[in-house]
């Protein structure tokens, strides 16, 4: 299963990054809602199976991967290939924090909490340094649309792989 993650992972971020690039901030919501959160909650399951196995060096390395694999497709890319590096990487170690510090809740909370936050760092983050004139709206409405089909994919996810913690 964790080889499927990594692969669901790169793929997520990869198109993310590519959309992004070429139809810029209108694409905006459809990142947001579909492919941003499948890129937490693969983070959440990787994280779950990586926490005691060097956790820390295999994320920075899964989400430079993502970033320079969009980059070399497109090197036009490499503005959001560069914003999404940085939203990624500060919004994975606000993910992991959250996630950590849940250690008492069920996965799901774990999930669904560390997604929250890690969707409102990413979606400050990213446009700012992607963009000349980000737009606030755009960044309030992909972060709602990155916390509620985060819980949506978290729920899917443990429903399917671990239905003890979809409770």
């Amino acid at each position: 299963m964790i080889r499927s993650m990594i692969a669901l992972y790169l793929l997520a971020v990869v198109i993310a990054n590519l959309v992004v690039a070429h139809y810029g901030q209108a694409a905006l919501p459809f990142t947001a809602f579909l492919l941003v959160p499948l890129d937490l909650v693969t983070r959440d399951v990787l994280h779950h199976e990586w926490q005691h196995d060097r956790l820390w060096p295999k994320m920075t390395a899964l989400i430079a991967a993502g970033s320079l694999l969009a980059f070399a497709l497109n090197h036009d890319a490499g503005r959001v290939a560069l914003a999404s590096f940085l939203a990624f990487a500060l919004a994975g170690a606000a993910n992991t924090w959250i996630y950590h510090l849940m250690s008492n809740g069920t996965r799901y909370q774990r999930m669904v909490a560390s997604s929250c936050v890690a969707a409102v760092v990413d979606s400050l983050v990213f446009p700012f340094v992607a963009f000349d004139e980000p737009s606030w709206f755009l960044c309030l409405t992909q972060a709602t649309a990155k916390a509620t089909s985060g819980a949506i994919f978290s729920w899917l996810f443990l429903l399917r792989f671990d239905k003890e913690g979809a409770r």
